[in-house]
């Protein structure tokens, strides 16, 4: 795979999928940011709006637009000044999204967030699963502080 080309040239570039869960937890970040360190990377924030979230002809699109994008803002805020990233924010579904765009953007790594499972969801196979058998590039999946103190 190629480095994309960003503003000064090819750079090798890590997506980080990011959402307020995932914020608050603490340890996603952080390690996007040591990965992009680590490998001189540009890190290409991910929000994405959920498509449940999406209602037409009413104010729940434009409050999940508005909540994608203080994610990504509160994100960026975080990453410090000295490392290259930027936010997108995609509309859809989070598997499908986070996959099309990491084939799309060139990213050498994806970096995401696991969460415990509830009930509800271990019906359904987990975004980071589908992401890691769709994708032939590296995929760290940080877990969750709760998830990750449950398996030690």
């Amino acid at each position: 795979m190629q480095p994309r080309e960003w503003g000064g040239g090819p750079r090798r570039a890590i997506l980080c999928a990011i959402d307020a869960l995932a914020l608050e937890t603490g340890l996603l970040l952080p390690t996007a940011v040591a990965l992009a360190r680590d490998r001189d990377a540009r890190l290409q924030l991910l929000a994405v709006i959920v498509r449940s979230d999406f209602w037409f002809f009413g104010k729940r699109v434009r409050a999940a637009e508005e909540q994608a994008r203080r994610c990504g803002a509160e994100a960026l805020a975080r990453v410090p000044a000295d490392l290259d990233a930027a936010v997108l924010v995609r509309g859809g579904v989070p598997a499908a999204s986070i996959i099309a765009e990491a084939r799309a953007g060139g990213h050498e790594m994806v970096v995401l967030g696991r969460r415990p499972r509830s009930r509800h969801r271990r019906r359904r196979s987990s975004v980071s699963a589908r992401v890691v058998a769709a994708l032939d590039v590296p995929v760290v999946v940080v877990p969750t502080p709760t998830l990750a103190r449950s398996i030690h």
